[in-house]
């Protein structure tokens, strides 16, 4: 008799965890699920907070994404890190410490099982970092890194007089418009000017 009572009153306990749980579950006047459903769902951690990611410790089927940003250009170039052994098994509060805020980096855990990391970095992206485009100072052509219209700093003043150029290629230069993706497209625009020059 006394185990009957015994597991009426688990049979009873069981149902009252279940109507809790369906009463969880709904949201004002509407069922928008159950607990576990709303469990479920994550929200992004805000930046740099990791107390809140409370059990998250990187796993082999983690992915990691890092965003580059360059405010120079207004780019931002995005890979996937995979979970090497240094980041294995690190937490969000060591993840801090690999990826400082001082340095640039801000964390953020999505979904279950994505970090999100964002380093932002001086210059220019590694596309237009590539780029040369020509300017004028004190009338001699001038060679600047990035794509025209963008200053990524002055890598040099040739020794060629813009004046000794054809005008259409002088309103070119004036106007900013000269652009070159490489160095060596640049070369070889130069090496013709100097014919220009003769």
């Amino acid at each position: 008799m006394f185990w009957r009572k015994r597991y009426l009153l688990s049979f009873v306990a069981c149902l009252g965890v279940l109507a809790l749980i369906w009463g969880f579950g709904r949201d004002g006047q509407e069922n928008t699920g159950n607990l576990w459903g709303r469990l479920a769902k994550s929200t992004p951690l805000p930046k740099q907070v990791a107390s809140t990611a409370v059990g998250f410790h990187v796993n082999p089927a983690t992915r990691v994404i890092i965003d580059d940003s360059y405010p120079a250009c207004n780019h931002t170039v995005t890979h996937q890190l995979p979970p090497t052994s240094v980041l294995l098994g690190k937490d969000m509060t060591a993840l801090a410490r690999i990826y400082p805020k001082n340095e640039g980096w801000s964390l953020q855990l999505e979904r279950s099982n994505t970090v999100h990391l964002r380093h932002r970095l001086e210059g220019l992206c590694p596309a237009d970092d590539q780029k040369r485009h020509l300017s004028v100072i004190n009338g001699y052509l001038a060679i600047y890194k990035g794509p025209a219209g963008l200053n990524g700093g002055l890598v040099r003043i040739t020794s060629t007089p813009l004046k000794t150029l054809p005008p259409y290629i002088q309103d070119r230069i004036r106007g900013g418009t000269m652009e070159f993706t490489n160095e060596d497209e640049l070369m070889q625009a130069l090496d013709s000017f100097d014919e220009f020059a003769e």
